[in-house]
C-alpha cells in the first residue's frame, strides 16, 4: 500500500495596492513591509518582528508605462529588466518564460555562493513594468516563491 500524495500547502491570499499584485503564499507568511511601489513578504522569527532568513519575497513597481505603450514597447521593457536582473551576482540555474494571469513574465533562478537560491521574475502589466525577487535557504521555501509568481493576478487601478 502506498501512502497518498501530501495535503497541499495552505495558502494565504495577499494583495498590494501599491504594486496591483495579487499573489498566494503558504501560511505562516505575512506582508511585513510595504511603500508607495512595493510589498514584501516573509515568514517573521520567533521575536515576530525579524524575517527568517531566506524566506523574503519583494514585489516592486519598476516602472509605469504610458497609456500608449505598444506590444513591442511591452516586450522591450520585460527583456530590458530580465537582462538586468539576469546581470545580478549567482551561479544561473534556470531562466523560463511564463504566462501568468495573460501576462509575460520571465523568469530567472540563479545560486549564490552562501547557499541561497534567489528566484527573479521580469513582467510588464499594460501599465506597469513589475520585478518580484525571492530569497530562499531550502528547496521547500523556493518551490513556495516560485508558486507564489505562478498564482500572481495583475489588478489594475
Amino acid at each position: 500500500m502506498t501512502d497518498p500524495d501530501p495535503a497541499p500547502a495552505e495558502l494565504v491570499h495577499f494583495y498590494s495596492y501599491a504594486t496591483g499584485v495579487s499573489l498566494e503564499l503558504p501560511v505562516g507568511f505575512e506582508q511585513v513591509a510595504h511603500d508607495d511601489g512595493s510589498a514584501t513578504y516573509a515568514v517573521l522569527g520567533d521575536d515576530d518582528v525579524t524575517p527568517v532568513p531566506g524566506t523574503q519575497l519583494l514585489v516592486q513597481v519598476v516602472a509605469t508605462l504610458p497609456d500608449d505603450a505598444t506590444d513591442t514597447d511591452r516586450d522591450e521593457a520585460v527583456d530590458g529588466l530580465a537582462t538586468a536582473l539576469a546581470d545580478r551576482p549567482g551561479t544561473p540555474v534556470e531562466q523560463a518564460e511564463l504566462q501568468v494571469d495573460d501576462e509575460r513574465v520571465v523568469l530567472l533562478t540563479t545560486r549564490g555562493d552562501d547557499a541561497t537560491t534567489v528566484l527573479s521574475a521580469a513582467a510588464v502589466t499594460p501599465h506597469r513594468l513589475v520585478s518580484v525577487t525571492a530569497v530562499a535557504r531550502d528547496g521547500d521555501v523556493l518551490a513556495a516563491h516560485r508558486a507564489a509568481v505562478e498564482s500572481i493576478r495583475w489588478v489594475g487601478l
